[in-house]
């Protein structure tokens, strides 16, 4: 095989390449983008679990995702909107205490998170309001 072919060849894995990692990473904005959409109105909190145990800690738990990217709940301390984003299928809230949580599942009327917070993993189960 010619020289000439080998650095044509290289390329076209390179090119191949390239455009693989492009597509992937355009699904995983889109993803996100489809979540942050999906998050936006009032979400009630129907159980919780701490270290895989059951707690009531949660029990009359919302959040209110607003257009404008901003989250308020009875959760934090501050009752005043802070600001969330989505990133990498992750539920992300600067807030006092970090929380950031993975999204298992979000559809129409539920959602569900879960990871680690503080030395705790907590899940949360939730219902959209309608």
């Amino acid at each position: 095989m010619s020289k000439d072919k080998i650095i044509y060849y290289k390329m076209k894995i390179r090119l191949f390449a390239f455009i693989t990692i492009c597509i992937c990473l355009i699904s995983c904005k889109n993803q996100d983008d489809k979540y942050a959409d999906e998050l936006v109105g009032t979400w009630d909190v129907y159980a919780s679990q701490m270290n895989s145990r059951p707690n009531g800690f949660m029990k009359d738990a919302y959040m209110v995702f607003n257009n404008d990217k901003t989250v308020v709940s009875n959760i934090f301390e501050q009752n005043t909107p802070l600001p969330y984003r989505v990133e990498k299928n992750k539920l992300i809230i600067e807030s006092d205490i970090p929380f950031e949580l993975n999204i298992g599942n979000l559809s129409n009327d539920s959602l569900y998170l879960e990871g680690n917070m503080s030395h705790y993993y907590m899940e949360y189960y939730m219902n959209k309001r309608k």
